[in-house]
């Protein structure tokens, strides 16, 4: 048996395809053990396949991380085609387009609304029944609305009925 052969590291290195300082490394991380300044060259090649086989699995994790990763990438990829086909065709709009049209839309919808009582004050005058009060506010509230889906309502022949 072969038990009594004994290297330095320059020689292990060699026979293993490292480097002295990862020989060394192998040392401080306990796979690799030194007797005196020498080491048992037939347990250190042991050792070492033991620890490579130990390794195996991080590397089909790894492996298996990168093709999830692929995945993704491609999903990604397909979205923003999609969004990009989207946009060509504008069947969606960017961010801050609809940010500004939305903010102009609440400025509208609160200037219409807070005129209705300038609107409806000359209506109001002498009215003392409660019920005609109420059917003016509302008409005025109404009418304001239905201006305000005039005037931002699509002007698609899809939604007009």
């Amino acid at each position: 048996m072969l038990t009594g052969l004994f290297a330095n590291a320059q020689l292990i290195g060699e026979a293993l395809g490292l480097h002295k300082r990862r020989i060394y490394q192998l040392v401080e991380e306990g796979v690799l053990q030194k007797e005196g300044t020498k080491f048992n060259l037939v347990q250190s090649i042991g050792n070492y396949l033991v620890y490579v086989r130990s390794l195996t699995p991080q590397y089909e994790d790894a492996a298996e991380e990168l093709q999830q990763q692929q995945i993704r990438l491609t999903k990604a990829r397909a979205d923003k085609a999609q969004v990009e086909a989207d946009l060509a065709q504008s069947k969606v709009a960017p961010l801050e387009d609809m940010a500004d049209a939305w903010s102009t839309m609440a400025i509208e919808v609160r200037t219409r609304l807070l005129n209705i009582p300038h609107r409806a004050t000359t209506r109001l005058v002498g009215e003392k029944s409660e019920a005609a009060i109420k059917a003016i506010l509302k008409d005025e509230v109404r009418s304001a609305l239905i201006s305000l889906v005039e005037d931002y309502a699509p002007k698609d022949p899809e939604y007009e009925q």
